[in-house]
């Protein structure tokens, strides 16, 4: 089942139904795909539960409204601090991805 566009933060392209099967968190299946803009309504609402929501990555609280801990959010480089400020649809989605994906690398071992 190639072909199907995807989108998958931010980055749009045709993956194959093997990377489909085995990623580690869903693709969004869409139909059109404006660089990586168009995020299915269940995607943002993913993003809006862990914004409003009270658990940290790293299994500790936070307050609705954060996105990390105080801990996890200082220990960013000030860059990814100051891209969480984005709204949501508007890049925020990259800058948590991003900030995720630094947090699990570097301090969640």
């Amino acid at each position: 089942m190639a072909g199907i566009i995807k989108c998958y933060n931010n980055e749009c392209r045709d993956y194959d139904l093997s990377e489909a099967d085995h990623c580690s968190r869903p693709l969004q299946r869409i139909q059109e795909c404006s660089k990586g803009k168009i995020k299915k309504e269940e995607e943002m609402d993913w993003y809006y539960k862990e914004l409003t929501g009270n658990g940290c990555i790293c299994g500790g609280e936070k307050k609705s409204g954060k996105s990390f801990c105080y801990t996890c959010f200082k220990a960013l480089p000030e860059e990814h601090q100051k891209d969480l400020y984005k709204r949501l649809g508007s890049g925020y989605e990259q800058a948590y991805d991003t900030a995720v994906e630094y947090l699990e690398r570097w301090v969640c071992q």
